[in-house]
């Protein structure tokens, strides 16, 4: 009996800070640009798929080449990238970056 009650809390406090089905579907490039592991290539093929295709729950998304388990789970509790953590810039233009000086060298 508490390990279904630990269970239940568990579930319960998760899914607070999860992404729902709606939001996935709502969700802007930018915003979904900027889950863990979703780069330029996967946003294009999410962004088709839901074109051609409804969504009726989480898991049709691993009908989507790319997207798998981990992934799945990363837009299921929101896991961001670092960029969009700090800076909450876009993921999608790349920052300008600064070459290393032996780059320039040559």
């Amino acid at each position: 009996m508490l390990k279904r009650i630990t269970f239940m809390i568990t579930i319960g406090s998760s899914l607070l800070f999860a992404l729902s089905l709606s939001e996935i579907k709502e969700a802007s490039p930018n915003r979904l640009g900027c889950i863990k592991g979703i780069g330029e290539k996967r946003l294009q093929r999410i962004t088709t798929y839901q074109k051609e295709h409804t969504i009726s729950k989480m898991e049709d998304l691993l009908n989507i080449k790319g997207i798998g388990v981990k992934i799945l789970e990363n837009i299921q509790y929101d896991r961001l990238k670092k960029s969009c953590q700090s800076d909450k810039q876009s993921p999608i233009s790349k920052p300008n970056t600064p070459r290393k000086k032996a780059l320039n060298a040559q």
